[in-house]
């Protein structure tokens, strides 16, 4: 009789179990594939609106203060890569919102405020706009961005391409 008791109560808490593991499951899965914030909304429909002709970066987030823009790929932490394209350290530097994983289909832009230590990072789903290529980082002050059309024989693909 208590065997049972307890084999039915195992079951039970593996049960639960199994549901908390999917339950977190389903958390990391919309972190990593769920809409995007609203800054990065916004930020999509100004990339979506460049002319195909280079313009101002300074233009992409006019209000904010901030001294260089990177772009980031998938499959990368925004800390670990850029450092290395930047050429320097960033001890001290904030990740506003966070320093997250940029997931497969996704892209990223970071831009960095050396005055107040922080680099704000947007992350876009490569939906709508496929890629980001060109310069890898450029300087708000000469760094030029365009929305480049590809086109395909099925379909088009929208890239942005960054320029000092």
């Amino acid at each position: 009789m208590a065997g049972r008791w307890l084999l039915k109560s195992l079951a039970a808490l593996g049960l639960a179990a199994v549901g908390m593991v999917g339950y977190v499951a389903a958390g990391a899965w919309m972190a990593a594939y769920g809409p995007p914030s609203a800054d990065a909304l916004a930020m999509e429909a100004r990339l979506l609106a460049l002319p195909t002709s280079p313009v101002p970066i300074a233009t992409l987030r006019p209000q904010e203060d901030w001294d260089i823009a990177c772009r980031l790929d998938p499959y990368s932490f925004p800390s670990r890569v850029l450092p290395g394209y930047l050429g320097k350290p960033l001890p001290g530097y904030h990740y506003d919102p966070t320093d997250a994983w940029i997931d497969e289909n996704w892209n990223g832009l970071a831009f960095i405020d050396d005055a107040s230590r922080v680099i704000h990072v947007l992350t876009l789903p490569n939906k709508k706009i496929h890629d980001l290529e060109g310069e890898r980082c450029v300087g708000r002050a000469t760094g030029k961005v365009a929305l480049a059309r590809i086109e395909a024989p099925n379909s088009t693909f929208l890239r942005i391409e960054f320029s000092e």
